[in-house]
C-alpha cells in the first residue's frame, strides 16, 4: 500500500480508505471485508449482521457469521447459522466443514488480531473514524502490517504528520528494504518543521535522496512550474499536501 497510495488523486482523502458507517444497505454488504483482513472479526461480524438485516439470510452472510462467531468461541450461536446452511443444497458440504471447526475456536485463513487480548476482550468501535481501531489493533498486534500501513495510509491521507511520525516506530516490526518513499516524504516534512533535538527523538533519519528530491521539488514549486511539478512529482505526498488533500494544505500537529 504505502508504494502506491499517491499513484492515483487521493482526492477523498481517509474515505477512500474504508466505508464509515453511514447506514448505506449497499455499503453494508461490502462493509466487513476491510475488518475480516484487518483481523478485527467482532467489528467485520457487526458489519456482516447489519447486511443480513437488510439483505436477508443469504448464504454468504451465513457463512460469514458461522466463521466469525467460531473465532469468536461462540460456538452454539455459530451452530445456529451452520444449521441453516446445511438445509441448502449447493452450501451443505461448506457448512459440515465449518461443523468440524465449531469447537476447535479457529477457521484457516481467519485471522483473530486481538485473541490474545485477555485484558479488554471487548471494546466499542468507532463507526465513523477506522482511525482509531488502527491505533488499537498496531498497539495489541505488533505484527499486524495491514494494519499498520492502512494506520500509516490514514494519518497521511488526514495530514497527521506528527502523529504519523510517532507510529513510525512499528515499522520495525516489518522487514521493508527501506523505508517507503511516501513514509520519507512526509518524514522530512516534519523536519522541516522542528528543531533538530525534536527530530532526534523520532529515532529515524532522512536519505539524502529525499532532501535532493525536495529541493528538486520546492525549485520547481517556486517557479510556478506547474505542469513539470506535476509529471515529476504528481505521485508524493508533498503533492497530495500541497494541491489534492481535501483537508487543506496545513499538516496537523495534534
Amino acid at each position: 500500500m504505502p508504494y502506491q497510495l499517491f499513484d492515483y488523486p487521493q482526492k477523498l482523502g481517509v474515505k477512500a480508505l474504508y466505508f464509515p458507517w453511514n447506514g448505506d444497505s449497499r455499503e453494508s454488504e461490502y462493509g466487513h471485508f476491510i475488518y475480516e483482513d484487518l483481523g478485527y472479526i467482532n467489528e467485520a461480524q457487526r458489519w456482516e449482521f447489519e447486511a443480513m438485516v437488510v439483505w436477508g439470510e443469504t448464504a454468504p452472510h451465513l457463512l460469514n457469521l458461522a466463521r466469525y462467531n467460531i473465532v469468536n468461541k461462540r460456538p452454539e450461536v455459530a451452530r445456529r447459522f451452520i444449521n441453516l446452511l446445511k438445509q441448502s443444497l449447493f452450501y451443505r458440504k461448506d457448512a459440515e466443514e465449518l461443523e468440524k471447526q465449531l469447537h476447535a475456536g479457529s477457521v484457516p485463513g481467519l485471522r483473530m488480531a486481538l485473541e490474545n487480548n485477555k485484558e479488554h476482550p471487548a471494546r466499542f468501535a468507532n463507526v465513523i473514524n477506522i482511525g482509531p481501531e488502527l491505533q488499537y489493533l498496531c498497539e495489541q498486534d505488533t505484527t499486524n502490517r495491514m494494519a499498520f500501513e492502512y494506520l500509516m495510509s490514514d494519518l497521511l491521507l488526514s495530514n497527521n504528520v506528527v502523529r504519523f511520525v510517532d507510529n513510525l516506530k512499528f515499522i520495525r516490526h516489518f522487514k521493508y528494504p527501506e523505508m517507503p518513499p511516501a513514509y520519507q516524504e512526509a518524514l522530512y516534512i516534519y523536519k522541516l518543521g522542528v528543531d533538530g533535538e525534536t527530530f532526534s527523538k523520532s529515532g529515524f533519519n532522512v536519505s539524502e535522496n529525499t532532501e535532493k528530491r525536495f529541493q528538486r521539488y520546492y525549485s520547481l514549486y517556486k517557479n510556478r512550474q506547474m505542469q513539470r511539478l506535476k509529471a515529476e512529482f504528481g505521485n508524493t505526498y508533498w503533492y497530495y499536501l500541497n494541491f489534492i488533500s481535501p483537508y487543506g494544505d496545513k499538516i496537523i500537529r495534534n
